[in-house]
């Protein structure tokens, strides 16, 4: 009877110490990991501020040079020789720019 008793409250233990959980940012619900799971999350903030951020400069850049030239520019390197933009901002890497010379909308493409 101690032996079923011994072997069951050790089966508990065990079930309740394997929490290995994942939160839906990727990071753990362990204490000891918070301050690595913070700076990794604030990194990944930064880099969808820094690409939305971009993307806006980008598009009011198209929206300025439709304003004064009358047409849309044949390609985003248009609006930095013609100084609309001091250069076209750098993405990610894995993404490109997506530019519709018909609707004058860049995107980013992953």
């Amino acid at each position: 009877m101690k032996a079923l008793c011994l072997v069951s409250a050790c089966s508990l233990l065990l079930v309740g110490c394997n929490d290995s959980t994942k939160l839906p940012d990727g990071s753990s619900n362990n204490p000891a990991t918070a301050p690595v799971d913070y700076l990794n999350n604030a990194a990944k903030a930064e880099k969808r501020a820094t690409k939305t951020v971009d993307l806006t400069a980008v598009n009011k850049a198209i929206e300025q040079f439709y304003v004064q030239e009358g047409r849309f520019p044949k390609d985003l390197l248009e609006l930095v020789e013609l100084k609309y933009l001091p250069l076209l901002p750098k993405l990610p890497d894995g993404a490109n720019w997506n530019y519709d010379t018909n609707s004058g909308v860049a995107t980013i493409q992953k």
